[in-house]
């Protein structure tokens, strides 16, 4: 029992932690520029593509093998 209250205790003070900050996983300068392309793309084909979908897609182009190495160069 004194288990759950421990792990209680210590989600209530993540909750409390996280109050007052941004939650937002992407930057407001990116997500200004995906909503940007997204209008770009609406206005020449009348169809809205989702913000999440255009992540996606942006994810599934991306070279993680040269994101990985830039990070380590940068972190080492």
């Amino acid at each position: 029992m004194n288990d759950v209250n421990t792990v209680e205790n210590q989600l209530a003070m993540n909750r409390s932690a996280l109050e007052g900050k941004d939650k937002h996983f992407i930057d407001d300068a990116i997500f200004k520029k995906l909503l940007a392309i997204r209008e770009e793309i609406y206005q020449q084909t009348d169809i809205n593509v989702s913000p999440r979908k255009l992540v996606n897609l942006l994810l599934e182009q991306s070279d993680f093998e040269a994101l990985r190495d830039q990070l380590i160069k940068q972190y080492s």
